[in-house]
């Protein structure tokens, strides 16, 4: 909760904001919760944000912001040593690998009072941990009145498997930047068309898991791995059952 978080001893804090995988959006978000910590007790806590601002890439911070916390901040302007900090681009050549967890919501049937009825929706929309609008994108036409597909994420990429009409057809969203700028890319076919069928990652690699077939609803116990070398699926060991 934000109040465990603003009693952490500053060593805690230090420790978790100098993990390369921090769970954050985006490197402004160090920058807040430092700020954030040292507000609840700023005249207690001032002496220890330069040990904190250490833990911060200067780096992947825009230039209006970097002025901001030079010149104007209440909390971090006064700072000895924070410029010297901000130009020693040496200490943060690598920036931190930004762990963004994201919800992808694809289609479905939108109802509209005003409208008195109901339409397909035609899009997928990328929602942060917290269910907040984050981006969206239009799907592809195959997948647009497609029942029965199925959509996972894998780091900053999004898979979308299978479904009633398209039963085969696979497809990766890719983004320029985490879940901004985003486009499609269709896939190799996966061996065994399928709807309502299980989609995991794990270690980095996608699998498609059983399903029903579009013909005669025959439940399958195939399972599928995505093989980025070849653009192809890979059949592994099945499923004891369907």
């Amino acid at each position: 909760t934000t109040e465990e978080f603003l009693q952490l001893p500053v060593e805690f804090l230090k420790k978790y904001l100098s993990d390369a995988g921090l769970d954050a959006f985006e490197e402004q978000d160090v920058v807040d919760a430092i700020r954030l910590w040292a507000e609840h007790n700023l005249e207690e806590r001032r002496p220890h944000l330069r040990e904190l601002m250490e833990c911060v890439c200067f780096s992947c911070l825009d230039c209006a912001e970097l002025d901001y916390i030079r010149e104007t901040d209440k909390v971090f302007a006064g700072v000895s040593g924070i410029a010297e900090l901000m130009e020693d681009q040496s200490r943060h050549a690598q920036p931190r690998h930004i762990q963004l967890d994201a919800l992808l919501v694809l289609g479905g049937i939108e109802y509209s009072e005003e409208e008195y009825g109901a339409s397909i929706n035609n899009k997928m929309f990328v929602l942060d941990p917290h269910c907040e609008y984050f981006e969206h994108c239009h799907l592809p036409e195959s997948l647009q009145i497609n029942g029965g597909c199925v959509v996972c994420a894998v780091g900053d990429e999004g898979f979308v498997t299978g479904g009633s009409d398209s039963p085969s057809q696979a497809w990766k969203l890719k983004s320029d930047e985490p879940w901004t700028i985003l486009s499609w890319t269709r896939l190799g076919s996966l061996k065994k068309g399928r709807k309502w069928h299980g989609m995991v990652a794990h270690n980095g690699a996608v699998y498609v898991v059983g399903g029903e077939t579009s013909k005669q609803e025959r439940r399958l116990r195939t399972v599928e791995v995505y093989c980025k070398d070849t653009n192809s699926w890979k059949n592994i060991k099945p499923l004891k059952e369907g």
